[in-house]
């Protein structure tokens, strides 16, 4: 694989005219049987990639994960999927069952979380919300079945450590079982009111490894009046804490379509689509910042208006945003200004962000026309193995998945 190239892998045996290691099975080659459906009717499986859903990637097993992507009347399964990068043939497997359909049509609320009857999350428009932290995989609020616009403020998270290598599905038990990698972490505090309108649902959410938070900001739902963002602690005794803030008040207003944590930097870069612009949230202090710095100062125009996702790159001190549907290969590159204080890089909060493409090499990575948005499907993977990074993105069940490797010296 070239630097600073698309490439197809986990295309499907069918793709003969690609070489063997790209060949790997698709999402649609592993689904459960019986297929997952409700007495809605009109369920399709495409929607585990299409329906306004996000993946996540696990950093420790360089792994990119699909769970419990569907929502609404779209598709109710809630198992999970995963892509081993490392693998020398990478291939899709299902690494956990869905819940059984005699249980989805049963709805119930278990600690301010949708589920089903066995006490499981609901199949949930994911959108940006899944994030890889400390073995687990967070959900930041959900959009879920059944059709109807069922929104609720509250977090879940996806065990992905308790699964081992999961060479086969493991197998379905309800909540409470020894192998059920399902937690429903409970209701954001203070944003109850928020459900009947949904205001934070379509958000995203981003990881900081040192704090060991997921940081969550409300996107493009009912009531565009509300910013809201809120935090999860997922490491030690405070593990599954929630916080949650209005920002600057509540005013002005912004719709998260990106988020993305420079750890390093101590800041959290969000785009705002809203109003074209960026927001910059400190998260040096141990207490959640009430304000954000509105950032009016930019070389080029900074990308804020597609469901995109992206991440960070350290060694260019660049947030780089990927968005296949609407950009095909082309990265977006948001560079931070920086400077030395006390013999550290620290972000330069009076400085100029430059913002520019990054025109890459390879195949287009593409999708399909039914595809309701890239949200978080395009992830940064930190370590492919060999110590340099990659972006990832899922075209469609049926379809590749495309590999980007990042050059040594970054972008």
């Amino acid at each position: 694989m070239n630097d600073g190239t698309w490439i197809e892998i986990a295309a499907g045996s069918g793709r003969t005219d690609l070489p063997i290691a790209q060949r790997g099975g698709r999402i649609t080659d592993v689904l459960p049987s019986p297929f997952p459906s409700t007495p809605l009717g009109g369920e399709h499986s495409s929607a585990i990639t299409e329906s306004w859903v996000g993946g996540a990637v696990d950093v420790r097993r360089a792994e990119y994960m699909m769970i419990g992507g569907g929502g609404h009347a779209d598709y109710p399964g809630n198992e999970g999927y995963a892509l081993s990068l490392r693998n020398s043939t990478p291939a899709w497997r299902r690494i956990s069952d869905p819940t059984p359909n005699a249980r989805l049509a049963n709805y119930t609320n278990t600690n301010g979380v949708l589920t089903y009857s066995d006490g499981r999350p609901r199949a949930d428009h994911t959108s940006g919300f899944p994030v890889w932290l400390d073995g687990k995989v967070w959900f930041g609020a959900q959009s879920a079945t059944p059709a109807g616009g069922n929104a609720r403020a509250g977090v879940s998270s996806f065990n992905r450590d308790a699964l081992g290598a999961a060479a086969s599905p493991m197998p379905h038990t309800d909540n409470g079982g020894t192998i059920n990698p399902w937690t429903c972490v409970g209701p954001i505090p203070g944003m109850d009111n928020a459900d009947s309108n949904g205001s934070y649902t379509f958000g995203c959410g981003c990881a900081d490894p040192w704090g060991h938070y997921t940081y969550n900001f409300s996107g493009f739902g009912a009531d565009r009046t509300t910013f809201w963002y809120w935090r999860v602690n997922t490491l030690g005794p405070s593990a599954g804490q929630i916080e949650m803030l209005v920002a600057n008040g509540g005013n002005p207003f912004a719709n998260a379509m990106w988020c993305v944590c420079a750890h390093d930097l101590r800041i959290i870069l969000v785009g705002d689509g809203a109003n074209h612009r960026v927001l910059v949230l400190d998260i040096s202090g141990a207490a959640m910042a009430t304000s954000f710095q509105i950032v009016s100062s930019f070389t080029g125009t900074p990308y804020t208006t597609g469901r995109c996702s992206g991440g960070y790159l350290p060694i260019s001190n660049a947030i780089i945003l990927g968005d296949p549907q609407n950009l095909g290969g082309t990265l977006k590159k948001i560079k931070i200004p920086t400077k030395i204080s006390n013999g550290r890089k620290v972000y330069d909060s009076a400085g100029t962000f430059q913002c520019s493409d990054v025109i890459t090499g390879g195949v287009t990575p593409t999708t399909t026309a039914a595809d309701s948005g890239t949200f978080g499907k395009f992830r940064l993977v930190p370590d492919m193995g060999d110590g340099r990074m990659a972006f990832v993105f899922v075209g469609g069940i049926d379809r590749s998945t495309f590999l980007y490797k990042i050059p040594a010296a970054g972008l």
